[in-house]
């Protein structure tokens, strides 16, 4: 029962081998919706990517035709803003900055600080 999503994919990984249920109640990784790659792993945590429609919503409500996303390179958080940039491609929107981090997001924050200031500009 491991309750984060990269416990979660590794236990999930190594349990297929004997095919043994994994469950978990905290992994909201999108990844490990993937049935072929972990074909017995269960969770009552739903998928990071339940949020995204809501996402699209809010953009559409406040009219935002390009947005900016920041991210940790992280499985989880890759492969949800993989599926919110299908969605905003599909409502019209446009990501314009896409900047990602490995640990420390200062220089990601410093990046979008100034591409902002560039769009203001415009």
């Amino acid at each position: 029962m491991p309750g984060c999503s990269s416990v979660s994919t590794l236990v999930a990984e190594a349990a297929r081998m004997w095919n043994l249920i994994v469950l978990s109640y905290g992994s909201s990784s999108p990844a490990l919706s993937n049935r072929q790659r972990f074909p017995t792993f269960f969770r009552t945590h739903p998928s990071a990517t339940l949020h995204n429609p809501t996402r699209v919503q809010l953009f559409k409500k406040w009219k935002w035709t390009k947005i900016a996303t920041i991210q940790q390179t992280t499985e989880v958080f890759t492969s949800t803003l993989d599926d919110l940039e299908e969605r905003v491609k599909e409502a019209g929107i446009e990501i314009s900055v896409r900047q990602s981090f490995l640990t420390d997001p200062a220089i990601a924050v410093k990046n979008l600080k100034v591409l902002a200031s560039d769009f203001q500009g415009q």
